[in-house]
């Protein structure tokens, strides 16, 4: 499972459990299925993942919040998946409400294979350059020019209060090549506006916990 291959193993057992739920008939499979298009394509357990991380962000549920990985380092799913699919049983509509929405994501780190090709491009391109997003959400990753990016073998950027220090892979991009955004624009089917807290949020909790 990618979730695993990522990083991510309590996501991936979470998903697991999701998806045993709803072949068993539980309250899972109450919530979807009468879901009118593809499962898999509209990501619906990333959608039920990021509901449940949503409610321990804004601990709706302290039960749950206390034993999910972010305030517990030696978490069992055993203890976890209990009390999520309680919550489904209890409030099915504020799960049907919250997933009515695609997973949005904005993971700056990402923006080093986008400053990597960049970099590349500019080795033979010598001018400005005009940039479109598209499904840009709120938009984070259009700034990637405005990071400061710090490998093991490598740097680029100034100062930032945005640091991707990440690991590479590889040889490392033309770090001297010159760059130079002159117009940045995005466009999303729901596009969110960072300054609100409760779009931030939703952001926030399709990030891994």
């Amino acid at each position: 499972m990618y979730c695993d291959m990522f990083g991510s193993p309590f996501t991936a057992q979470l998903i697991k459990r999701i998806s045993e739920d709803y072949e068993r008939g539980g309250p899972v499979a109450a919530l979807l299925n009468d879901w009118a298009t593809n499962p898999r394509a509209d990501a619906l357990a990333l959608r039920l993942a990021g509901y449940f991380h949503h409610v321990v962000l804004v601990n709706r549920d302290p039960d749950l919040a206390a034993h999910y990985p972010s305030n517990l380092a030696n978490w069992s799913i055993e203890d976890i998946w209990p009390r999520a699919r309680a919550l489904l049983e209890r409030e099915p509509n504020a799960a049907a409400q919250f997933i009515r929405s695609a997973p949005q994501t904005n993971e700056t780190r990402r923006s080093i294979g986008l400053l990597a090709a960049f970099l590349h491009f500019a080795e033979s391109w010598k001018g400005e350059i005009d940039m479109i997003e598209i499904g840009a959400s709120a938009g984070l990753n259009l700034n990637w020019d405005r990071f400061a990016y710090r490998t093991a073998n490598w740097r680029w950027g100034q100062e930032s209060p945005v640091l991707i220090d990440t690991d590479w892979n590889g040889p490392p991009p033309p770090v001297n090549a010159s760059i130079t955004v002159r117009n940045r624009a995005a466009c999303d089917l729901n596009p969110l506006d960072i300054r609100d807290e409760a779009a931030r949020l939703r952001l926030k909790s399709y990030i891994w916990p």
